[in-house]
């Protein structure tokens, strides 16, 4: 197999680099990383060699394990690496750009300065007869050598996930809903893979010239919170008014927290949308080309509604006098298809319905299997309609003797409990317009269905950083400082550690009122590592129409 230029590979392709690389290291990618040495491999057979200093902050001290999503998230926002990246990194031993340093120059700076090689590994590479000649390390050759080898290693990992997905390949000309195996207990190799992006082939969605529109929902699964994320494409500069709105949940009518963050090329943060008259907005102006959009949640209220599910069934499948599915469930259902039908056009295109099997059961359907839905259950246009879902999942009620265990699945997997509330899931919408006359219309896409992960975490702590101008002095010392950004609906804390020394911290919210935070207990500690930021919590009001205080208290632990 042939790897692609780095540079030509899609998101897609890097997903599957790590799910490749990720596999060679565990066993699957339900199985966490236990080691910074697993990480570490993993990294390397997805193509990349970071150093010592980068892989701490990937894995701080104390961390344990790591997941497939999170080491996915890395393989995301690590830069790409490539011969040019690598020979410029020489070069900076190199000013003369002569291809070659001289052995004193090149041992003396590997060994004693930044990110520090151990004198023997310095040693044996100034031994190798391929890359030396007259005390001078030739760096190019090396360059390429170790791009060979990690397309090797890149090569050895796509190898085996394409003998795993032959072995695994499936030809059925009967489509069935496929879902997950279990809701809780024992996990299943499926069962993180629901956490992963379903990158899919998508479709533009576009109202008019200078406005486009478009759903996606919030998701709880094992407290992470999971949503759809976007790409905005323009052509050319404007002025961008972005909209962010969070919809009440069904039954219950909670409204959870919710805001928008966006990003430019190389992810870097741009903004995040917060309240104004009363509409979560960003307004600016925005240059040519493609920008990430990621919504956000706390997950606070979506996680407090979980505990305090009841246990009351609804039923949803008659068994007599014949098989089917029970008013409720059809309402419900058809509320499932309005959260699916992103561009609301009233019926689900491929993607959609593709985006729909992943959460329920963390794989993509194949073309074959989007034949049979065509061939089999009513359209509109080429798209699945409200009736062939309803169809489609009466059959299936009707192919399991009436048992509604794997229709159970699926309600819960999008959200809904045993009651038929939506307790784990909440919708949204995203509206994004320019006052502006375009030539060429905006263009916004699903791209993934995953969770925010580490580029939301380091855009908080930066936001919260700048935004907040007289951050809490712990114990009185300027190196030691609690951040804090208090919004409409969320509130942001940031502790930063300007020493050289880690330190233990104690919070208290005891004092706190009307609030609800990720933390299960308003006492708790953490530990910073030296000259490092992190989030200490995210704090939402229990109800907004009524005043809510944080009251922090913290402590240094000795």
């Amino acid at each position: 197999m042939k790897m692609k230029d780095d540079r030509l590979l899609s998101a897609e392709d890097w997903e599957d680099m790590g799910r490749a690389a990720y596999c060679l290291v565990a066993a699957s990618p339900a199985q966490d990383l236990t080691s910074k040495q697993q990480l570490q491999q993993a990294l390397q057979f997805a193509g990349f060699n970071p150093s010592m200093t980068r892989l701490n902050t990937f894995w701080p001290s104390g961390q344990s394990s790591m997941t497939f999503n999170h080491f996915l998230d890395i393989v995301e926002i690590e830069p790409k690496p490539s011969v040019n990246s690598l020979i410029g990194a020489f070069e900076k031993l190199d000013p003369g750009r002569n291809g070659w340093i001289h052995h004193e120059t090149f041992y003396s700076d590997l060994t004693t300065k930044g990110d520090k090689l151990d004198e023997t590994t310095v040693r044996n590479l100034l031994n190798n007869e391929e890359y030396n000649k007259d005390r001078k390390f030739y760096y190019r050759d090396f360059c390429s050598t170790v791009m060979k080898t990690s397309e090797e290693l890149q090569n050895q990992a796509l190898e085996k996930l394409k003998l795993e997905e032959k072995d695994h390949l499936v030809k059925t000309r009967t489509f069935k809903v496929k879902r997950k195996t279990s809701k809780s207990g024992a996990s299943s190799p499926e069962k993180n893979l629901s956490t992963v992006r379903a990158m899919v082939h998508q479709q533009d969605y576009e109202l008019k010239n200078v406005s486009v529109m478009k759903k996606g929902c919030f998701y709880v699964e094992d407290g992470t919170v999971l949503s759809h994320q976007y790409t905005l494409a323009i052509t050319e500069k404007a002025n961008i008014a972005i909209h962010f709105e969070v919809l009440s949940s069904h039954r219950s009518g909670k409204k959870v927290d919710g805001r928008l963050f966006i990003f430019g090329q190389e992810r870097k943060y741009i903004g995040m949308t917060t309240i104004q008259n009363g509409q979560s907005t960003w307004i600016g102006n925005l240059d040519p080309g493609t920008y990430f959009l990621i919504p956000h949640s706390a997950g606070s209220k979506l996680r407090q509604s979980l505990a305090e599910e009841n246990d009351k069934e609804i039923k949803i499948v008659e068994k007599s006098p014949e098989i089917k599915l029970t008013d409720d469930c059809k309402d419900v259902l058809k509320l499932i298809f309005d959260m699916m039908d992103l561009d609301e056009n009233g019926s689900l295109s491929k993607e959609e319905f593709n985006l729909f099997n992943w959460r329920t059961s963390g794989e993509q359907i194949s073309d074959e299997e989007w034949e049979v839905v065509l061939e089999n259950f009513p359209l509109k246009d080429g798209e699945l309609t409200l009736e062939g879902f309803l169809t489609l999942h009466e059959m299936e009620a009707e192919d399991n003797d009436g048992q509604d265990s794997e229709l159970w699945l699926t309600l819960q997997s999008v959200g809904f409990n045993k009651n038929l509330s939506q307790t784990s899931s909440a919708s949204f919408k995203i509206h994004v317009s320019s006052d502006d006359q375009l030539d060429q219309p905006l263009k916004l896409k699903v791209f993934g269905l995953k969770s925010s992960g580490n580029i939301i975490e380091d855009a908080i702590i930066r936001s919260t950083m700048q935004q907040c101008k007289n951050p809490m002095k712990v114990g009185g010392s300027s190196k030691l400082l609690l951040h804090h950004q208090k919004m409409e609906d969320c509130a942001f804390l940031v502790a930063q550690n300007k020493s050289e020394k880690e330190q233990s911290l104690q919070i208290d919210l005891r004092n706190s009122e009307n609030i609800l935070a990720t933390r299960p207990d308003p006492v708790f500690s953490l530990k910073l590592g030296k000259k490092c930021a992190t989030i200490v919590d995210i704090i939402v009001p229990v109800d907004l129409e009524k005043p809510w205080n944080i009251h922090l208290k913290p402590t240094i632990l000795s």
